[in-house]
Parts: C-alpha cells; sequence; structure tokens
C-alpha cells in the first residue's frame, strides 16, 4: 500500500478504536517517509488516541523540530501531556500554540480547561472570555467560565453564565445541572429541585439525578417522596447502589443545611461550601 492509502487506513482504524492496527499502519508510513512531517503529525495523533503518550510525544517532538512554527502540533503536544497528567507541560505547548495563533477557539479551550485543573481560576476566566469573544454561538466558553467561575466561589457569575447557556439552548443538562448546584449552594432548595425534575424530563430515570432529588427531598425531611424516587429505578442493584448513595448524600446536605464543619475545617461561606462539599457536576 502506498503510504496515502496507509494513513487514510490508519484514520479509519483509530476511529473504529483499532489503535494496534493504526499504529500498525502509521509504522509503515513512517518506514516510507522518513522524517515526513505530515507522517509524524499524524503518528503522534494515532498514538495519543491509542493512549501511547510517550510515543506520541515523541512523534510530536520531532515533528516540532522540524515545523517550530506550526500552532496545530503545539496544540497536539499539549493534548498527549494533559492526558498524562503533566499539566505544566501543557500549558508551556498550549501558550505556545495560542502565540502563533492567538483566535484559535480549540487551544483557548484547552488552556481554560489546563488552567482549570492549575486552579488558575482567573486565568481560566479570561481565555473562557476571549474563547466567547471569538465564538459566541457556542456554548463551550460559557460552559468552561462557568467551571471556573464555580470553582472560583463566584456563585452570581456562573449563574449569569449558565442563564447563557441555557439563552442559547434551553436543553442544555450541564447548565441545569450547574444551575442546581449553584442553587444548593445558596441553600435555595425549591428551584433547585425545580431543575433536578428539568433534568429528568431530558434524561428521564438518568441514576445521577434520580440520586440527587431524592437525596434533597431526605435532607428535607421528605422521606416518603425521596422513597419513591429509590422505587422507580428498575433495576434492583441500581437501587440498593442509589440508596447507599442518596444516605450518604443526605447527610452531607444535612451539614451544609446545618451550618456544620466540613472536611474539619471551620464554617465558611456558601459558595466555599458548595466547593468543598456539593456534588461536583464535572
Amino acid at each position: 500500500d502506498d503510504s496515502s492509502s496507509l494513513m487514510d487506513r490508519a484514520n479509519v482504524k483509530s476511529q473504529l478504536a483499532d489503535y494496534e492496527g493504526a499504529v500498525a499502519d502509521m509504522r509503515q508510513v513512517l518506514a516510507q517517509m522518513p522524517g515526513s512531517f505530515i507522517a509524524l503529525r499524524a503518528s503522534g495523533f494515532v498514538a495519543m488516541a491509542g493512549g501511547r503518550f510517550r510515543s506520541a510525544r515523541e512523534y510530536l517532538d520531532e515533528a516540532i523540530q522540524m515545523a517550530p512554527d506550526f500552532p496545530e502540533v503545539y496544540s497536539m503536544r499539549a493534548q498527549v501531556q494533559l492526558r498524562a497528567g503533566r499539566y505544566q507541560d501543557a500549558l508551556a505547548d498550549i501558550s505556545r500554540a495560542l502565540e502563533l495563533q492567538p483566535t484559535d477557539p480549540v487551544a483557548l479551550a484547552l488552556r481554560t480547561d489546563i488552567k482549570i485543573r492549575l486552579r488558575d481560576f482567573d486565568g481560566a476566566v479570561a481565555d473562557a472570555t476571549r474563547f466567547i469573544q471569538v465564538s459566541p454561538a457556542t456554548p463551550h466558553g460559557y460552559e468552561y467560565r462557568m467551571q471556573a467561575l464555580w470553582q472560583k466561589g463566584d456563585l452570581k457569575a456562573a449563574m449569569a453564565d449558565a442563564g447563557a447557556l441555557l439563552r442559547l439552548n434551553n436543553n442544555n443538562i450541564k447548565a441545569i445541572w450547574s444551575r442546581c448546584g449553584i442553587l444548593e449552594a445558596q441553600w435555595e432548595w425549591d428551584k433547585a429541585l425545580a431543575d433536578l425534575d428539568a433534568a429528568l424530563v431530558i434524561r428521564p430515570g438518568a441514576e445521577e439525578y434520580v440520586v440527587e432529588k431524592a437525596a434533597v427531598l431526605k435532607a428535607l425531611g421528605r422521606d416518603d417522596e425521596s422513597r419513591r424516587m429509590i422505587e422507580e429505578l428498575k433495576d434492583d442493584d441500581m437501587k440498593q447502589a442509589a440508596e447507599s448513595a442518596v444516605r450518604q448524600r443526605a447527610d452531607n446536605l444535612k451539614q451544609v443545611m446545618a451550618g456544620r464543619q466540613l472536611e474539619g475545617k471551620a464554617d465558611v461561606t456558601p459558595a466555599e461550601r458548595m466547593v468543598r462539599g456539593m456534588a461536583s457536576v464535572w
């Protein structure tokens, strides 16, 4: 097979999760095209998709040496570093990609994600805001900014972004789920329950929403309603697991409602309670 056909076949195999076959095809390509930038970049992608992060980095290192001003390869290597848990290296690579192409929304989204993982919430908010300016009709910038604001403890601004997401798509389950968590953090339980009902309309019987609603009801002392939520689950094993999860979650919520200490720390603001003690939607 010629190199072009092999690369096409490797791409198809990668999409079908046949990573071993894709890697084998790309080895043949590199044997036919040693030192080819296109082949190295494609090999890096295939290796990354298959979880071979060391090999992916090696291919992309060589590709960057050949084309040091090509932003896409820095973005690819940043993804490899991120998936390997090397957040600082990922940040350096994606920052270089953005130096070369400052308005690339994919790179902005990736750097926002990396900064959130590094707990640089102000930096993440700034990058997500740039993403929104570049691509205002897509939800990802608002989702990332909402996440950063949430973890920063700025609930008012996070709530505004949840509203923006729902204006783009009133069935955005992540926005509904996030707004529910913000409302819980502000102790607005009736509104939180309304959002959980909305989530269950979109995804009927979804275990995470059933558990959360049952836990809120139990924490509010509405035990019969909570029990009925669990009984509606069809699978017996799922019911048993849900019952345990509801008990644990309800105990946590009762602590939040009572304003008790969480994680051995003194009582703090509702926003900080949410970050420490409420369920994470991310």
